[in-house]
């Protein structure tokens, strides 16, 4: 378009534009800018300066960059915005005031998610006339540009404007609200009526709105609908109603909210919704309101308890009030995140916010706590301090992990949530970060692709472990306080910055920790000697999960330790000729003696008492530990007699088997010894390591003939704990009610005979009564097909009559049973069932909306056995039967819940590639790479390891790079393999094989109670 001209008569073009005349010009324009500054020194540097920058300076006419100019930098935004329920569209108006720190010929505009920028685009100058009258000076761009790559609208003007802070950006914009799941787009839930609602919902992280300052919003809504937006509504104006495309009269109201806080423009939302809402208020008077689908509410009421505790906790360990009147919490039934942490309007999958007591399991509950407690930690880190850009996202997302585990235990002290951490955290970082292709905590990054990858478990979970680590070292040196009192005063938003606000002279943290952010990785400390030579030694060599690479790399010793074990004789040999791959850590130690008692005080090592040396005691670090294998023996003997407390069992347990995957440690019986102390562990936090790495090794020996015996080594070794195990009692505690549900789910998976009987009795008990709950005949128990035909009673009859998720939940309440109970149920009517047990939960799964009983159906389908219907599974996520949100976890669950179903998983993209794409294109990949990753990490033929190579790994771009990381795995897992094969085998048939009986279920009644612990 043709720029226009200044439309009040009274001013000159210098008003307007930095024209390109004569250097005189300029110059006296430029030195205007430099004539004020304090200093004569000053004045004289600042006018040298702008003389050179005139004289050299050719100002850009177009903009190729990610990052927007910073020559243009918006001060306050004011959005005026209207959206149209009926017809799925959105238009306004956006006034932005600007500052032109220095002249420029190119204004940039971010757009993205559906928006279109309309053509009638202005910026404008307040002037000042002759006669003291002020007036506007308006002048429109020459050029406009859409960079969809960037998602940027790029304006060229055909001169350089002038340098103001007075500038104001007008533009309107329209657009379609799309199932995209991001920007702002439009969900839908079933209401009471059994209709479809909808609610328009905005997510703008991580690269869909930029720029941190002050936004005012208006929002017209229909009258049947209701606004939020970060602040408390001010003012609602009726107005002038509208005709719809059906020509039906639409009344719309006009929701103003007054000014918010500065803040990144990623943390700007806005809701329309016709929710309903609890609402509290804390006790410094922030109002607290949870909002739900109409007649949900009392799910809500936990999460708005634990929102003001936790709210009035950070508070005050963080010394610093919620700057806001306001904290809404809304549950959204489309939401691509687990939760978002919008200033004042924190966005939640309807997961992560309700709960009830009566059916929702208790790590339910523990995800309420835990989300809500990384959303509000994020409302100090983060909102009132953020990240200069995104390379430094950990600052973000560490902080908020590291936090929610403290928020959630100030809530629910007894949840053990310091030593669950390894297995939420720790665990989930030395996983990620064992890929050669993995990446720096803190990194640049230059695009939206790269970004959204960065949104990952190096962020999140390492950044969080580093907090962790960080935290035990100086308790341990300090005192417990230091951390605490120094990382609060903490208020700029750069690793460097963080490290020199917490340094001590002693302690060199910004040295230690700058070799953790900086690069990628960890190490493991290989640790040679031992009380026979009065003398240890420690090398460290970065760990990889990749053994052609372990078995080549060349180690390198320790270059720095910061042990709580002063005194001790541990030497920590220094190689400074490569510093690459180097690590600077705190090491903690404890001291035992051979028998396993304690050593307390200074380790010296004496001839007369040799102490045994266990590193990383506690598990605060992020590293693994390789011992000789005679002290890897000591080990198995100190966990069989429970001399180490569950973080140091976790923690052994987990590095011998992944020391064992990746080639470092060369007896394979090491790690299933200690699998072997499993048969009288009881600790729900030690089981969960534990199912973690036999279920790796479980897929990876998968189409191996040791495969049956490792399933029978299973059964044996869960079998005490599963005999102890009540069906129907109340669980002793969280941890008990957690364990329960993890250990029943596992003797379902693995067949054991009363544990299947006992969970596929009530499956049909509660089938038979949902079909009668819908006045029909009720039907008789079924049992699984091959007993059917085995009893000559198998039939034809039609499809089981339809019923309502009424009847469904009324025949599960009527079953009487705890709910972390009830996902196993499930799962053994259609792990063990016949196909009438499979479609009954199919159409349980279309016919419920409650998100916590679909994905408890979710589970059981995904856990399905037979070809086809794993096929039909598939099938569903394409079909519009699961919510776009969930289609990513529904598959990740099919690859992990059946051994060989990752290969139908892969044939299945194979086959429908392109309407994947379809349904994808325009919404966030990151999670569909990463079922490519997981599926491609279970493969154990060279032949399929190959294809995924040809078809992913040789092409550019995102998915490349997941399935790269992929093949390691699955490269590791063949490597593994071909080296311990004939060792695994030998070893399982001694233990399962070798005329010891294998595993039953101890004869006891399907109904019966706990069993005492032998």
């Amino acid at each position: 378009m043709a720029a226009s001209r200044p439309i009040a008569n009274s001013t000159t073009d210098d008003d307007i534009w930095y024209r390109d005349l004569t250097v005189l010009e300029k110059l006296r324009l430029a030195w205007d800018e430099y004539i004020v500054l304090p200093g004569r020194v000053t004045q004289v540097f600042g006018l040298a300066l702008s003389t050179v920058l005139v004289l050299v300076s050719n100002l850009p006419t177009d903009w190729h960059d990610y990052r927007l100019p910073d020559s243009v930098r918006p001060v306050r935004y004011a959005l005026d915005l209207t959206t149209d329920m009926s017809g799925r569209s959105f238009h306004g108006t956006i006034a932005v005031a600007l500052n032109l720190t220095s002249p420029t010929r190119v204004v940039v505009v971010h757009a993205a998610g559906g928006l279109v920028v309309d053509e009638d685009v202005r910026m404008r100058v307040p002037v000042v006339a002759k006669g003291g009258e002020t007036s506007w000076a308006v002048v429109g761009p020459s050029t406009r540009r859409v960079d969809e790559e960037r998602e940027f609208v790029v304006f060229t003007f055909e001169r350089a404007l002038r340098a103001s802070d007075g500038w104001v950006m007008d533009l309107s914009f329209h657009g379609e609200l799309t199932d995209s799941l991001r920007g702002y787009y439009i969900s839908s839930y079933t209401a009471t009526n059994k209709q479809n609602s909808y609610i328009a919902t905005t997510q703008f992280q991580p690269t869909d709105a930029r720029r941190a300052r002050s936004f005012q919003i208006n929002m017209t809504v229909p009258s049947t609908h209701t606004a939020l937006s970060n602040m408390p509504v001010q003012l609602v104006e009726d107005v002038q109603p509208s005709s719809t495309p059906s020509g039906r009269l639409q009344v719309y109201h006009k929701y103003i909210f007054p000014d918010t806080k500065r803040m990144s423009t990623y943390l700007v939302a806005y809701i329309v919704s016709n929710f309903d809402h609890v609402s509290s208020q804390s006790r410094g008077g922030v109002s607290v309101s949870v909002y739900t689908q109409p007649g949900k509410t009392k799910l809500g009421q936990y999460a708005l308890d634990v929102a003001v505790r936790i709210l009035e906790f950070y508070e005050r360990i963080f010394g610093i009030a919620y700057p806001l009147p306001k904290l809404d919490l809304v549950a959204i039934p489309d939401f691509a995140a687990g939760a978002m942490e919008n200033w004042g309007l924190v966005t939640y999958r309807e997961t992560a916010l309700l709960y009830d007591d009566a059916s929702s399991p208790p790590k339910d509950r523990q995800r309420v706590a835990s989300v809500i407690a990384h959303e509000l930690a994020h409302q100090w880190f983060g909102n009132l301090v953020t990240m200069d850009w995104w390379g430094d996202l950990w600052i973000n997302e560490g902080f908020a992990t590291f936090m929610e585990y403290k928020g959630t235990h100030s809530v629910e002290p007894t949840w053990r949530m310091d030593e669950q951490f390894f297995y939420h955290e720790s665990l989930n970082a030395l996983d990620a970060d064992a890929s050669s292709l993995s990446h720096p905590v803190s990194l640049n990054v230059t695009n939206s692709e790269e970004i959204e990858e960065i949104f990952d478990d190096i962020s999140y979970a390492k950044g969080a472990s580093l907090l962790r680590m960080l935290e035990a070292w100086l308790n341990a040196v300090r005192d417990d306080k230091y951390f605490f009192t120094r990382i609060f005063r903490y208020s700029n938003a750069e690793t460097a910055d963080l490290w020199q606000k917490l340094d001590h002279p002693s302690l060199k943290i910004a040295e230690v920790m700058s070799s953790w952010t900086g690069q990628p990785g960890y190490p493991v400390l290989i640790v040679e000697g031992g009380p026979e030579t009065n003398k240890y030694t420690v090398r460290q060599q970065r760990f990889l999960k990749k053994p052609s690479f372990n078995s080549t790399i060349s180690t390198r010793a320790q270059t720095h330790d910061h042990g709580a074990a002063s005194g001790a004789k541990l030497d920590l040999q220094s190689d400074d000729s490569e510093g690459k791959d180097q690590w600077k850590l705190p090491v903690m130690i404890r001291g035992y003696s051979r028998a396993g008692t304690r050593i307390g005080g200074p380790l010296v090592l004496r001839d007369e008492v040799a102490p045994y040396l266990l590193l990383n005691a506690g598990r605060s670090g992020l590293y693994r530990v390789l011992y000789p294998n005679e002290v890897w023996g000591v080990i198995i003997e100190w966990v069989e007699k429970d001399v180490l407390g569950p973080a140091d069992r976790l923690g052994v347990i987990s590095d011998a088997f992944e020391l064992s995957f990746a080639g470092l440690l060369d007896d394979v019986t090491i790690p299933l010894n200690l699998a072997r102390t499993m048969a009288d562990e009881e600790d729900f936090v030690v089981w969960k390591i534990a199912l973690h790495e036999l279920d790796f090794l479980d897929d990876t020996v998968v189409l191996d003939s040791s495969a049956p015996l490792f399933e029978a080594f299973q059964r044996r070794i869960l079998q005490q704990l599963v005999d102890s195990l009540s069906w129907n009692e109340t669980a002793k505690d969280h941890g008990h009610a957690l364990l329960r549900g993890q250990i029943l789910e596992k003797a379902v998976a693995l067949g054991l005979p009363l544990s299947v009987q006992t969970a596929y009795h009530y499956f049909s008990t509660l089938k038979a009564e949902t079909l009668a709950n819908g006045f029909m005949a009720q039907r008789p128990t079924r049992v699984p097909v091959a007993a059917a035909a085995a009893a000559g009673t198998e039939d034809d009859d039609d499809e089981d009559p339809p019923f309502t998720e009424r009847d469904l939940l009324r025949a599960q309440a009527h079953l009487g049973l705890p709910p972390d109970v009830l996902g196993p149920i499930w799962d053994a009517g259609v792990v063990h069932g016949d196909d009438r047990d499979f479609a009954f939960a199919v159409r349980a799964y279309e016919t419920l909306t409650s998100a916590t009983e679909k994905d408890r159906v979710m589970h059981a389908l995904a856990s399905a056995r037979k070809a086809y219907q794993i096929r039909e599974v598939l099938g569903m996520t394409l079909g519009g039967k699961v919510r776009k949100q969930d289609v990513t976890t529904f598959y990740k669950l099919v690859v992990n819940l059946n051994g060989q179903a990752h290969i139908n998983v892969w044939s299945f993209f194979k086959d429908r590639w392109h309407d994947i794409v379809s349904l994808w294109t325009g919404s966030d990949w990151t999670g569909v790479n990463d079922v490519l990753k997981e599926v491609v990490s279970k493969f154990t033929e060279p032949s399929a390891i190959a294809e995924a190579r040809r078809l992913f790994v040789a092409k550019a771009g995102r998915a490349g790079v997941a399935v790269a990381k992929g093949v390691e795995i699955a490269e590791s897992r063949v490597q593994w393999l071909k080296k311990n094969r004939a060792a695994l085998h030998d070893w399982l048939k001694h233990e399962v094989g070798g005329g010891r009986p294998l595993a039953g279920d101890g004869g006891r009644s399907p109904l019966s109670g706990p069993r005492e612990r032998r």
